[in-house]
């Protein structure tokens, strides 16, 4: 049995913080506009497989998780927020 593989944010520690983050970036990655808007500024144009084949090549090359993290650290940055930005300390 492999390991299970998680995305690593600056909320990892943080309970109440990490689930709103979490379901902060699974809204955005259903929301068109944020999607291009990340595209256009990270350049990824990274998709999902569609098929099941595709899906499970994703996951055994680790693709997919790839994918969600850089979405993921996209997202702290630009939409959420940092945990300084959250709680006081960014300028």
């Amino acid at each position: 049995m492999s390991e299970q593989q998680f995305l690593k944010t600056s909320y990892d520690n943080d309970p109440l913080m990490y689930g709103a983050f979490v379901g902060c970036v699974r809204w955005a990655l259903g929301e068109p506009e944020i999607m291009a808007r990340y595209r256009e500024e990270s350049r990824d144009n990274f998709e999902i497989g569609v098929t099941g084949l595709e899906r499970m090549v994703d996951a055994a090359t680790g693709a997919d998780l790839a994918f969600f993290q850089r979405f993921s650290d996209w997202v702290e940055v630009n939409l959420f927020g940092t945990p300084e930005q959250v709680y006081g300390g960014a300028e």
